[in-house]
């Protein structure tokens, strides 16, 4: 599980950010085509946060669409679904 990965590297930048302040909120804009789960993104950083400065944080995840486009046409929007 990456996620697990990924949530110890915010939490680092968090608390590189903070200079020992405390961390209220972490916001992370997150592509759809990422490949990472928010769920399990979202249960690691709950479960790494604890005895940080981010132990008391929202996570706050912005789940970012895949716009596509065609150099051709330059018609540019989501994709279809299937």
């Amino acid at each position: 599980m990456h996620e697990a990965g990924i949530a110890q590297s915010i939490i680092e930048i968090a608390e590189n950010v903070a200079q020992d302040r405390a961390i209220l909120k972490i916001h992370v804009r997150l592509g759809a085509f990422t490949g990472v789960v928010r769920e399990a993104l979202e249960f690691a950083f709950e479960a790494l946060k604890a005895d940080t400065p981010a132990s008391h944080a929202l996570l706050e995840i912005e789940r970012i669409p895949l716009i596509g486009g065609c150099p051709a046409c330059g018609w540019t929007g989501p994709p279809e679904e299937d």
